[in-house]
């Protein structure tokens, strides 16, 4: 709100705006909260420059991108609280590119693990319309 009066905008212009970044912040889960991609890619978010944020999309839907070189990787996704982790299913760690991902949100869970080839920008997708069924896709850009 304040910003948006700093920037010129009259009060009511100023009072939508925020009233709709609210309202969206409402309907997206987590209230707002920001998630991050966490991993060995980026010491667990100490190179806070290399490490992805998600957007919320709509409809339960967060995606990120990064590019990565050729190597294994594990990661998790979680806000910067880490009041609670994506991670893998028991057995399943592995992602697979270009497929749905069953994944599990719980504080603590194992860690999942992405094996690349050849340098590559991936997107992240992390469908949380079903809260009870979470899944997380990868593909290349």
């Amino acid at each position: 709100f304040a910003q948006s009066l700093a920037n010129g905008e009259t009060i009511q212009n100023a009072l939508n705006k925020a009233y709709k970044k609210t309202s969206a912040m409402q309907d997206q889960p987590f209230n707002g909260a920001t998630l991050y991609l966490f991993g060995s890619m980026n010491q667990w978010g100490k190179q806070w420059n290399k490490t992805p944020r998600f957007n919320y999309v709509a409809d339960g839907i967060f995606e990120t991108t990064t590019t990565f070189d050729a190597g294994i990787y594990e990661f998790k996704i979680a806000p910067m609280n880490w009041d609670f982790d994506f991670g893998a299913m028991e057995g399943k760690e592995e992602v697979i590119i270009n497929h749905e991902n069953q994944i599990v949100k719980i504080t603590g869970s194992k860690n999942l693990t992405l094996h690349i080839k050849n340098q590559v920008t991936l997107r992240f997708r992390l469908n949380l319309s079903n809260s009870n069924n979470p899944k997380l896709s990868i593909s290349h850009i």
